[in-house]
């Protein structure tokens, strides 16, 4: 079996620094708020008789 060189890649494009601007919706969806993600959920209360979460242990403050 003969290896033939493999072809020349193509030319890589080169992307604008910042990248490009994202397209725009269609026409007729409501604006996405990006905050959805970034948004923590609060945690469910803990059932009725439950034991209480032990507080967080905090370090001891340096002697001065």
């Amino acid at each position: 079996m003969i290896s033939r060189p493999l072809p020349p890649a193509p030319p890589l494009r080169k992307l604008p620094i910042g990248g490009s601007p994202p397209p725009p919706p269609p026409p007729g969806t409501p604006p996405f708020p990006p905050a959805v993600f970034a948004t923590a959920v609060p945690p469910a209360p803990p059932p009725p008789g439950a034991v209480p979460p032990n507080p967080p242990v905090l370090p001891a403050p340096a002697p001065p």
